[in-house]
């Protein structure tokens, strides 16, 4: 597995990679800031909203983007979607003029190492923000393997988790 993320880009503009992917969603303000999350225990400065994994992250962008616009596809997307038709309180903080969704990916070499990675991302999230991310529903595996992986701290300190 590379463990080296692309920069973060915005969510229209394309991946340019077709194959096996481990990407995050966050929503930065208009100066291209993160915008927090509060957490159980305690706000997630880089305001990460979702850790997801596929077979292509172009396929995975479009499958975000309908489901933002058609409550479709991609559950991420779809909770969006929901957000933006009944949440007031949403639609003042993220407005197209306010936030914009952005995504990041590593490469992968396979199926395997791409959900292996996925879960130890999500599970080091747990461990240090008391819940997965906001647009997560699930934990994968949550009964086996939570001892924290080595490379947490490393993935905390530059802003991976």
């Amino acid at each position: 597995m590379s463990e080296l993320w692309s920069q973060w880009a915005d969510i229209h503009q394309p991946a340019a990679y077709g194959s096996h992917a481990v990407y995050q969603l966050r929503y930065v303000d208009s100066s291209g800031l993160p915008c927090s999350v509060a957490r159980f225990l305690g706000a997630d400065p880089t305001g990460l909203l979702y850790i997801g994994e596929r077979a292509s992250m172009e396929q995975a962008r479009t499958d975000i983007l309908t489901g933002i616009e058609s409550w479709n596809k991609h559950m991420a997307g779809i909770m969006i979607h929901i957000l933006r038709r009944y949440s007031e309180a949403f639609r003042r903080q993220h407005n197209e003029s306010q936030s914009h969704l952005q995504y990041r990916f590593e490469r992968h070499a396979s199926e395997e190492s791409r959900k292996l990675r996925e879960e130890r991302l999500i599970k080091d999230y747990v461990i240090q923000f008391g819940e997965a991310p906001p647009l997560n529903s699930a934990i994968p595996n949550r009964h086996d393997a939570w001892a924290a992986s080595s490379s947490v701290n490393m993935h905390r300190e530059a802003g991976n988790i």
